[in-house]
């Protein structure tokens, strides 16, 4: 999409794709002419919990271990709970918000690299 274009000079790109019984894959890239600082963030359901582990984001929900979420690029992982400062949300309906956990990926992605995130079922 072209909504950052007229702001940052850049447009983003962002793909999906789905390996059958194993899990998907989303790359995010940019096209432009320079790189930019980015956060790439993803927000969870309020019933589900992550927390880094072995290099990777285990996501579960109570005691029962869903994805694993690694991701390939230069970027800064993090876990903000819903409880802390920074958290994201989730939307049950029009107009309502609940704070939940979110992963974020953040630093500088240049012009031609991408940003791929792999999610692997568990179950």
């Amino acid at each position: 999409h072209d909504g950052y274009k007229e702001a940052f000079g850049v447009v983003h790109r962002r793909s999906l794709q789905v390996h059958p019984s194993q899990g998907f894959s989303v790359e995010d890239s940019l096209i432009g002419a320079e790189g930019r600082h980015v956060e790439i963030n993803f927000h969870l359901h309020p019933d589900v919990s992550a927390e880094q582990k072995d290099g990777a984001i285990l996501i579960r929900k109570g005691q029962q271990k869903l994805l694993y979420v690694k991701h390939r690029s230069a970027l800064r992982s993090a876990v903000v709970n819903a409880d802390g400062t920074g958290h994201g949300w989730y939307s049950p309906a029009f107009g309502e918000k609940t704070p939940s956990a979110r992963i974020t990926f953040s630093g500088v992605l240049a012009i031609g690299q991408t940003a791929i995130t792999h999610f692997s079922f568990l179950i």
